[in-house]
């Protein structure tokens, strides 16, 4: 599979591997940002593995033909909806995947600062939050200052860094996570 096609680097991928693997805890997934599904297909496998469960959600629906054929309905759901839709600017599906316990939230949507202000007062202490694209998609002044101050920090960032280091921006590691540390 040409991973590059659907956005994600090989990096990226071991990123996300390592974060299970560290995280034996996280047993469901929520994804804002389908896209083509592969990413998808990468979660739910992994959280079926674990019994659990993931949610993803996108405008539309964007998955081909392949992606429909590996998809595992038991295990993964898929939702197409304005996620920005409902009481605050947060559908309250979204809401309901994002707030379960033990969730690896990954925002992949459009917008990222909104994203993180709909639903990271949501994510439940157990629970982290990726988001990719960090080095394109999120150079709004003091994003990262602002996920502080509303509770979360960085965590495993060196070694995210240096997954994708030496590499061209197009393959290189481009996800970055977050776990609260306050309420």
């Amino acid at each position: 599979v040409g991973l590059s096609i659907f956005g994600f680097s090989r990096a990226d991928f071991s990123f996300i591997d390592f974060i299970f693997a560290a995280r034996t805890s996280l047993l469901h997934a929520t994804e804002i940002g389908t896209g083509g599904g592969l990413v998808s297909i990468f979660l739910s496998t992994t959280v079926a593995i674990r019994g659990g469960q993931l949610r993803s959600f996108d405008i539309k629906d964007c998955r081909g033909e392949g992606i429909m054929r590996a998809w595992n309905t038991k295990h993964a759901k898929f939702t197409a909806l304005n996620t920005f839709e409902g009481p605050d600017m947060a559908h309250p599906e979204v809401v309901d995947a994002v707030k379960r316990p033990n969730t690896l939230n990954l925002f992949d949507g459009g917008s990222k600062m909104f994203e993180v202000g709909a639903f990271g007062h949501h994510i439940d202490t157990s629970s982290i939050f990726l988001i990719h694209d960090w080095e394109d998609e999120t150079f709004e002044e003091g994003f990262e200052e602002t996920l502080y101050e509303i509770g979360f920090d960085r965590i495993y960032w060196d070694f995210a860094e240096q997954l994708g280091s030496g590499e061209p921006a197009s393959i290189s590691q481009q996800t970055r996570m977050f776990m609260q540390i306050s309420a």
